[in-house]
């Protein structure tokens, strides 16, 4: 009989703590309990019990004429409602002969219009009554006794409102009944979302206790883990009440996902030798982590934008490319300051009585200050844009743009001119304008072009399998999937190349690893050209061999010589050759391709951003800000118990010290860190200070996912099989995908701005925690190595196994 291990145990029971929790914070709604009121359903309904006729992109029409209405201000989606689809979803029904409707009755979503429209030969239909939206919140009656129309087909569809379109009831009357409005039977609806909840986590529970429990060699795990995984997909897509999944529920499944492979990764970190994991048990949980964590990351194969012209759900970001491809396609006219200009001047000729005046009070961005003024007010720079193209370029600007308005919405197409404009680089710009110069904006050109980010991601991810290990490469994209810090609404998934400079950062520190020097080096130099901030990666890359010199400098007592740095550094130098032939390259391809001027004009224009405060930044200027929420608000409430009250004079004094502190503390504990690392490991320690130098948005963060690169992924030298990462890589491991687990918590957060302060404390404990753990492990080995100096019998083993596994600097 097996022997229990308490240590798994209790491993387990942390882990399902964790998961708990999550169900926990999850729920959010009440359980499912029935109330039904005492009045019986009126028979005079005409649509009592009556199917659809016919009916399209709706769930369970036929709960709408059972006489039960779900409890008032219920969820919109539970057992007791029929869901719509989109506005173009409807149902019709056959009265079977022409009858008269007077009154109306339906109980739907609080903030959506309902139509009702009748019809006598079931083609030609007239709306009889708009329902329209009412305050408070879940589903909530409306009614009218002022009807006057003859049916015999009639139908109900939703328009306007959140697009979450769900009735439990209509009733229709051809005399008013003498109780009005009815007062059907009434039940607590069960909401599909905390019973997918409920079962994600469960699930999550299920296969945590397999990773805990699985043996080396006990391969029958692998098998039950597969079948696992099959329950849940075939549970989770049988269900109807569950679809569409909402952002809470696919957030839930970000951190559940995280949860199962930091359990992954606990139980091969602390297992004994003789108590070691099955190797492919951990590699399956991890790839099903992986797995689901990016089907999250692309909301589970959902739409989440609306085509207003087709009236369907679309995967197209029009939101993010009705900047980007306009101002790459036509970068010569619009430059950096006349997209919002030149969008006004394309609706005004091509919508018919369009008028500057009749837009005067329509916002938009001055690009050149940022900020906001009305149309009116700039009247004379919109035409002084349109004047910048030639009449066949703005022929096909106008057309262009025509599509954005007509798939947007003529209200969110103006909506967005409040944005601020394309900021990538011009080195961005060239690439995209050489891909989009010869099209034209439509649905093929911007899906396929969308296509680009993950085919780009998938070719990362392959890079690091093959340089790093499998099980790097999994951790990896499972914090890619996991992480919630680039949420705003949206992720980028529909948008072209917003993965490009993470994917050319995984592909150069690919190349570093390899010793690719070159190629390395100018793959971070085009990361760096295209999005700026991977340009600390090209700083701290060299730190290595800094190290160095002032190592030889210490134990010579003079510089090393050019020949030596040359013989002992060769790596770095070509890294940073390459790096300087990139940008050199890539900079005259923009004054061929742009103009010269567009790098000084987009100076100018982040230099702007880079000043502003904005609701979604991450980074250290939020940490230490003012507010409600920030830190120094905190401090304040401290302070203010303890019965001292700083004035706001000392806090406008210390948060600039602080700050400094700060940001000092994290630069020392980088260059410490970087002593005796790889090139590459060196590199990623540049990103650590991001949000330190930069004021970086929120989506910028997203690449916390390339940090799990620091580890060191070993594999047995006999057999090939795999064997635990060290402790200080499984700890790198476990901060991060903590730190995905802990964002749940944020995405409960309904400000907006207590969400992003939550994301950055968190960011910068987990990034504190890692540094810190590397700074550490750099001074116990430091004195390892004045050990071995002393001789090689008195270095503990552990030296030399990281040693031999590479993990100090080369070359």
């Amino acid at each position: 009989m097996t022997r229990i291990k308490w240590k798994n145990v209790w491993s387990l029971f942390v882990v399902a703590s964790i998961l708990s929790w999550l169900m926990a914070a999850g729920s959010g709604c009440h359980p499912s309990e029935s109330v039904t009121s005492t009045a019986a359903p009126v028979d005079s309904n005409l649509l009592s019990g009556l199917e659809p006729r016919s009916a399209r992109g709706v769930t369970s029409p036929v709960r709408l004429t059972d006489g039960v209405v779900s409890e008032e201000g219920d969820d919109w989606k539970t057992d007791m409602t029929c869901r719509f689809e989109s506005s173009a979803s409807f149902i019709e029904y056959d009265l079977g002969r022409d009858v008269r409707v007077t009154a109306a009755y339906l109980q739907g979503d609080n903030n959506d219009r309902y139509i009702v429209s009748t019809s006598s030969d079931g083609v030609e239909f007239e709306t009889i009554w708009a329902a329209p939206p009412v305050g408070g919140s879940g589903l909530r009656q409306r009614h009218n006794a002022g009807l006057d129309g003859t049916a015999r087909y009639v139908r109900i569809s939703p328009s306007g409102g959140d697009g979450s379109y769900a009735l439990s009831e209509l009733q229709l009357f051809s005399e008013q009944p003498a109780v009005f409005p009815p007062e059907p039977s009434a039940r607590r609806g069960a909401p599909g979302d905390t019973w997918f909840r409920s079962t994600v986590l469960w699930f999550g529970i299920a296969i945590s206790a397999l990773v805990f429990w699985a043996r080396r060699g006990q391969r029958w795990w692998l098998a039950a883990l597969v079948c696992l995984a099959a329950i849940f997909v075939v549970v989770a897509g049988s269900n109807p009440e569950i679809w569409p999944v909402g952002q809470l529920e696919i957030s839930l499944i970000r951190a559940a996902a995280a949860a199962v492979a930091l359990a992954a990764v606990v139980r091969e970190a602390l297992a004994r030798r003789d108590h070691a994991p099955e190797p492919r048990v951990t590699v399956g949980v991890l790839g099903l982590t992986a797995a689901v964590a990016i089907a999250a990351f692309y909301n589970l194969g959902q739409p989440q934008f609306w085509d207003h012209k087709h009236h369907r759900p679309s995967v197209i970001h029009n939101y993010d490319m009705r900047v980007y491809y306009p101002v790459a396609k036509y970068f010569h006219e619009l430059r950096f300051d006349g997209l919002y200009l030149a969008s006004v001047a394309a609706l005004v000729d091509d919508v018919p009585g369009a008028t500057i005046k009749r837009y005067g009070d329509v916002q938009l961005r001055d690009l050149n200050t940022h900020h906001v003024v009305r149309v009116r007010d700039v009247a004379d720079q919109i035409e002084g844009v349109k004047r910048r193209f030639s009449p066949e370029r703005w022929q096909e600007f106008t057309r262009d743009m025509r599509y954005f308005r007509e798939t947007m919405g003529t209200r969110d197409y103006l909506g967005t001119l409040i944005d601020h404009g394309g900021n990538a680089t011009p080195i961005w710009f060239t690439v995209a304008r050489l891909l989009f110069a010869h099209t034209h904006a439509s649905d093929e050109t911007l899906l396929l072009s969308g296509l680009l980010d993950p085919m780009l991601l998938l070719l990362a991810f392959v890079a690091v399998w093959r340089t790093f290990g499998v099980r790097t490469m999994l951790v990896s994209a499972t914090i890619f999937g996991a992480n919630d810090f680039y949420m705003f609404g949206t992720n980028w998934a529909g948008a072209t190349l917003r993965h490009d400079w993470m994917v050319a950062l995984a592909l150069g520190v690919c190349a570093l690893r390899r010793e690719r020097w070159m190629l390395g080096g100018a793959l971070l130099a085009y990361a760096a050209l295209i999005r700026a901030f991977p340009a600390l990666a090209l700083v701290t890359m060299v730190l290595p061999a800094l190290w160095w010199i002032g190592h030889e400098w210490k134990k010579e007592r003079r510089l090393p010589s050019v020949r030596r740095i040359l013989e002992h550094q060769r790596g770095t130098i070509r890294a940073v050759l390459g790096a300087i032939l990139c940008i050199v390259a890539l900079v005259l391809l923009s004054f061929v391709v742009l103009d010269p001027a567009a790098w000084a004009s987009w100076g100018r224009k982040v230099s702007l951003l880079n000043r502003e405060d904005l609701v979604n930044q991450v980074s250290l200027r939020v940490l230490v800000g003012y507010g409600d929420h920030h830190t120094f608000a905190a401090l304040g409430r401290i302070a203010g118990a303890l019965g001292w009250e700083p004035s706001d004079q000392l806090i406008q004094r210390v948060a600039p010290l602080l700050t400094a502190v700060v940001a000092a503390l994290f630069m020392l504990a980088v260059v410490l860190a970087a002593r005796g690392k790889r090139i590459e490991q060196s590199a990623l320690l540049g990103l650590f200070l991001v949000p330190i130098v930069f004021n970086p948005m929120n989506y910028y963060v997203h690449m916390v996912f390339l940090f799990p690169l620091l580890a060191v992924e070993r594999a047995g030298a006999a057999n090939g099989e795999i064997r635990p990462v060290r402790a200080l890589d499984a700890w790198i491991w476990c901060c991060l995908l903590g730190m995905c687990v802990a964002q749940y918590k944020t995405v409960l957060e309904p400000r907006v701005d207590t969400h992003f302060y939550g994301a950055t404390v968190i960011l910068f404990v987990g990034m504190a925690a890692i540094l810190g753990s590397l700074v550490l492990d750099q001074h116990r080995r430091g004195r390892q190595g004045a050990m071995l100096a002393r001789g090689p019998a008195r270095a503990p083993l552990e030296h030399l196994e990281q040693t031999a596994t590479g993990s100090e600097s080369v070359g």
